[in-house]
């Protein structure tokens, strides 16, 4: 994938993020649109500096090549990764939307668990669609299919 395409990629995965967590929560709870709006951008900006800082610290205690990490190596990097990001978010939630340390836990819980089902659908549906127009690309040009 070129610097282009994962910046595109990058792209397309917060907005529809943002735009779907808003939504999900305007439906689900009695928030004003501003407050939940201010809340979700600023979760996805410390999400995005936490994620660049976590990811390097990460690697440096597990150097190993990624394609090789175990599942049980992966599975402790989400419990770090979304406990560490629940224990800077939740207070930043409880202050933008105005709600206590405990409800703004719940709401945070809440977005962590569709976040998580989001990213696994969306780099499904976004990988599968990828080699579809790689494939297809290829087959146009008659040449042989390469990943790029």
């Amino acid at each position: 994938m070129s610097t282009f395409e994962r910046m595109g990629h990058a792209f397309l995965y917060e907005v529809l993020a943002l735009l779907l967590t808003v939504v999900g929560l305007l439906m689900f709870t009695h928030h004003e649109v501003s407050a939940v709006l201010a809340s979700m951008i600023a979760i996805s900006a410390v999400a995005m500096v936490y994620n660049f800082y976590f990811n390097i610290v990460f690697d440096r205690y597990f150097p190993a090549p990624r394609a090789q990490r175990s599942l049980s190596l992966r599975l402790y990097y989400v419990a770090l990764f979304e406990g560490g990001l629940l224990t800077l978010t939740t207070p930043l939630v409880s202050w933008v939307m105005g709600v206590s340390l405990i409800e703004a836990f719940w709401l945070d819980i809440g977005i962590t668990l569709f976040v998580m089902v989001y990213t696994f659908a969306f780099n499904f549906i976004y990988d599968s669609a990828r080699e579809a127009l790689v494939t297809a690309e290829v087959t146009q040009k008659g040449g042989r299919l390469a990943y790029v």
